[in-house]
């Protein structure tokens, strides 16, 4: 799978990529698959961040309930692409098995332009039951109006790729929707199933 974002809002003319690609192949298949899940905020309208806001937080969740509803055996983590746009300053990817916090994948000073696949160190087992829960912190300042969620450069979004294997049949899995929003004084929280 590969995938390609352009931005031109200025729609310049002379606007020109010479992004190259490098494809290998085989006639001998792997063990195994491999897939990526996308996990945290839904992308939609609904995702709001206030302007003039320094460290506005939100919040995606996939409890235990979520992942077992898909996963039959353990799954094999290697890989994660932290993603927000241009007010994220701040995105964690946390796992946990119960109570217990297991692993934790996080940038505290991320910038879109500088986005990355991050190879793990070590893989991660991530069992059926276990949950994920990914932060991300934006800096509205200088809006004027609500940022919402979107494809966007300037809407925002609140995800995390996840490549692992065997791969599974549910490209969605994990996404699930939570929104924490303080705006005029009311603090909406709601989950619900990503589709």
């Amino acid at each position: 799978m590969i995938e390609m974002h352009y931005d031109n809002p200025a729609f310049s003319p002379d606007f020109h990529d010479n992004s190259g690609l490098r494809i290998y192949y085989t006639p001998t298949l792997r063990e195994y698959s491999a897939d990526i899940w996308m996990v945290g905020q839904n992308v939609d309208l609904m995702h709001l961040i206030p302007p003039n806001e320094s460290a506005f937080k939100t919040y995606g969740f996939c409890f235990g309930e979520c992942t077992k509803a898909g996963m039959d055996e353990d799954v094999y983590v290697f890989a994660a692409m932290l993603h927000g746009h241009l007010a994220a300053r701040q995105i964690n990817l946390q796992q946990y098995r119960g109570d217990e916090l297991i692993d934790e994948l996080k940038d505290d000073n991320y910038d879109f332009n500088l986005q990355e696949t991050r190879i793990l160190a070590t893989e991660n087992t991530f069992k059926p039951g276990d949950s994920y829960v990914v932060t991300c912190t934006y800096n509205t300042v200088g809006r004027d109006e609500v940022t919402r969620g979107g494809d966007g450069t300037v809407q925002e979004m609140c995800l995390v790729f996840v490549y692992y294997y065997p791969k599974k049949n549910q490209d969605r899995l994990l996404h699930v929707n939570s929104k924490f929003s303080k705006l005029l004084g009311v603090f909406q929280h709601s989950i619900r199933r990503g589709h």
